[in-house]
């Protein structure tokens, strides 16, 4: 930040000194080179503590030191200009333009360089909030389900949970934790089998991810596959047995009925819940 103060000061002296007939006037003071020297001296130690870049800076100080060595010249030849005056009057008028093109062009490239790591700043906060509130939701539906676990309640969880990387580290969790066991609709398996062969890597991979989690805990009889229920039980119940929403909810609701247990459904679709809600099923949301 002062960085860029300094260099706007240094260049708008730097543009004022390039006007021939101004810079003409500014030589012939002792003091003003010097401020001048002052500044650019300054720009530079923060400019090199920023890690900006500073090489008009550095042509601001070769100019400044030839307008001092002319103003002291100058002031010396009884306030004539020489031969050496002249020389060095030709040869600062030139690095006087390039610095000031130069403090201009690096000015603008800090800032840019301020609004990246801003911009990135705030990238990093929303990235650091998203994750408290992922953690929070985490917390919140886990202990929900350990809740409907202890009063007695069979959890079952929709296909999206699987494929959702909030869902499957849930299930693993309290698949680890809690031992809590969880049912699994083979329309679910259906689908994700189905998934995993597609060529699109954002569908196969969190299929194949999810299928390998029902695998393995299959085996270690954690998961429950629920076979769908028939037309006549679908029907009965106002469900489409064409629809693959309805063959799951119906296989949790099928479920229920025969163990005469109360099942939790867990499902990131709104749809879903709601038809849930209708037939029966005890919705976690």
């Amino acid at each position: 930040m002062k960085t860029s103060k300094l260099k706007l000061a240094t260049g708008i002296f730097q543009l004022i000194y390039s006007i021939p007939v101004i810079g003409l006037i500014y030589i012939t003071n002792q003091i003003l080179p010097i401020v001048l020297l002052l500044l650019h001296s300054a720009a530079i130690v923060y400019a090199v503590k920023e890690q900006r870049k500073k090489a008009g800076n550095l042509f601001g100080i070769m100019v400044s030191l030839l307008s001092l060595f002319v103003s002291i010249d100058y002031n010396a030849s009884g306030r004539h200009f020489t031969l050496k005056s002249y020389l060095m009057l030709a040869l600062s008028w030139p690095l006087s333009i390039i610095s000031t093109f130069l403090i201009f062009k690096e000015r603008a490239h800090s800032k840019q360089q301020d609004f990246l790591v801003l911009k990135q700043r705030e990238k990093q906060i929303r990235n650091e909030l998203q994750l408290q509130q992922e953690k929070l939701r985490f917390e919140q539906t886990a202990n929900r389900l350990i809740n409907y676990h202890s009063n007695q309640f069979g959890i079952s969880i929709d296909t999206n949970i699987l494929l959702d990387p909030f869902g499957s580290v849930l299930i693993y969790s309290l698949r680890e934790k809690t031992r809590i066991h969880i049912n699994v609709s083979r329309i679910v398996f259906d689908e994700l089998d189905g998934l995993k062969k597609s060529k699109d890597k954002n569908r196969w991979l969190p299929a194949q991810q999810a299928f390998q989690l029902i695998k393995t805990y299959h085996i270690r009889n954690q998961i429950n596959l629920i076979p769908a229920p028939d037309k006549e039980f679908l029907l009965k119940y106002g469900l489409m047995p064409s629809n693959k929403d309805d063959l799951i909810v119906g296989s949790y609701l099928y479920l229920q009925k025969q163990q005469n247990r109360k099942i939790a459904f867990l499902s990131n679709d709104r749809g879903s819940r709601i038809l849930a809600r209708e037939v029966g099923l005890e919705v976690i949301d």
